[in-house]
C-alpha cells in the first residue's frame, strides 16, 4: 500500500475514533450521515477496505464534515471519554 494511502487510512480511523466520543447525539448523528457510516469501521476492517471505500476526494469532504461536527460538539457538550 502506498504511503499516502496508508496515511489517509490512519487519518480516517483517527477521525472516526474521535467522532465516536461526541457527547451530543444530534451532532454524532450528523457525523454518521456525512462522515463514516455506522459500523463501517470495525476492529476487523482492513486498511485496504477503508482505502477502497474512501478516495482522495472523499477524504476532503470527510474532513470538512469532521471539522463541522467538532465545532458543533464544542458548543453543545464537547467530547466524552469511553473505553
Amino acid at each position: 500500500m502506498d504511503v499516502k494511502v496508508k496515511k489517509r487510512v490512519e487519518f480516517i480511523r483517527a477521525m472516526e475514533t474521535v467522532a465516536r466520543h461526541i457527547n451530543d447525539e444530534r451532532v454524532f448523528e450528523g457525523w454518521l450521515m456525512c462522515g463514516v457510516p455506522d459500523r463501517f469501521i470495525k476492529p476487523t476492517t482492513t486498511d485496504e477496505e477503508i482505502a477502497d471505500y474512501f478516495d482522495t476526494d472523499d477524504v476532503k469532504d470527510l474532513t470538512e464534515c469532521f471539522l463541522r461536527c467538532m465545532a458543533r460538539a464544542k458548543k453543545s457538550g464537547g467530547l466524552c471519554y469511553r473505553d
